[in-house]
């Protein structure tokens, strides 16, 4: 169940970052593909889809840092982590350690541990995103 909730939810901001991304690209050039004949397929295939490069990258991006912490609000309202720690995630774990436990210790260390493992792909992203514009 949390897994459609949470689905839902990033299915709706990736459709918007979709049309975002559809709506900045310049019609004059489907129309221009149009006219030299290519078929619906072409232009979404050869034309379309590359354009939306940035955006799919963007997209990829956001569900992999940003997932757990969209699970984390149904994990800590549905199951407090579940039958056994089955629904438990990184975010909800932290959070219990903090505010339920009152251990903060552990809770700043995985936090670290959050920051050690996001912060490279951060990294690695934006260094992708800046290739791609040159």
């Amino acid at each position: 169940m949390i897994v459609v909730i949470t689905g839902t939810k990033v299915f709706a901001l990736n459709t918007l970052l979709y049309l975002a991304g559809l709506a900045a690209i310049d019609r004059r050039l489907i129309e221009a593909a149009r006219v030299d004949g290519a078929t619906e397929w072409e232009v979404t295939s050869r034309l379309v889809v590359p354009l939306l490069g940035r955006t799919t990258a963007l997209v990829a991006f956001l569900c992999v840092v940003l997932a757990g912490q969209w699970a984390f609000v149904n994990v800590g309202v549905l199951t407090q982590g579940g039958p056994g720690g089955a629904t438990d995630n990184v975010y909800y774990r932290l959070y219990d350690y903090a505010f339920t436990f009152f251990d903060t210790g552990i809770a700043s260390a995985a936090a670290v541990l959050l920051v050690l493992v996001f912060v490279p792909i951060s990294l690695l992203y934006q260094r992708s995103a800046r290739e791609r514009v040159r």
